[in-house]
């Protein structure tokens, strides 16, 4: 069935095909017509290469080393590229090691990056000597270096065999409190 169909016009437009070499076949026509012309149309399908990456650490990425795994959907060579921005201007590069679809790299967030959405850009050529540049998963990613505020309104309550803490805390997005004793 065409996807459009107007006078001697007409449009089929298919997807989710894989790579290598597609034939096929077009039937023509008209109602009084009892013979059937046959189109053959053969072409090859290349697929750009793609990229996923995960992340050693879930996002909001803190400050410290975080471990990139890029793997992509064909084999690439040479090493494809990888670079994050904080402010899609400016990017810096990853060095990547590895081979075929598995690379690792390594990121540093420093302390004074405060909170961030960063995103990632990739490049990479297929065996081909296709170029790919989309990343379908991973691309984008969120940084919260800031540390938390001090508590406040600090109180601490003695009873017979335990201590009652209570306290206010300034930032609403913390999640856990480490107590300590001496």
């Amino acid at each position: 069935t065409f996807d459009l169909n107007f006078g001697t016009v007409h449009k089929k437009t298919i997807t989710g095909l894989s790579d290598g070499s597609k034939t096929y076949y077009v039937g023509c026509r008209n109602s009084s017509d009892t013979s059937n012309n046959i189109l053959t149309a053969t072409f090859n399908v290349i697929t750009p290469v793609t990229a996923q990456i995960t992340m050693s650490d879930n996002p909001p990425i803190s400050s410290g080393f975080i471990t990139i795994n890029l793997a992509t959907s064909k084999i690439v060579q040479p090493v494809p590229s990888l670079s994050y921005s904080f402010n899609g201007v400016n990017y810096n590069t990853i060095p990547l090691f590895g081979s075929g679809t598995n690379w690792q790299g390594y990121l540093l967030i420093q302390s004074n990056i405060g909170q961030a959405i960063a995103s990632f850009v990739f490049n990479g050529y297929d065996l081909e000597g296709y170029l790919g540049n989309e990343i379908t998963s991973g691309s984008v990613f969120l940084v919260d270096s800031l540390k938390p505020a001090t508590i406040v309104n600090f109180d601490a309550t003695s009873y017979k065999g335990r201590i009652e803490l209570d306290w206010r805390a300034q930032d609403n997005d913390l999640t856990k409190y480490n107590i300590y004793r001496s």
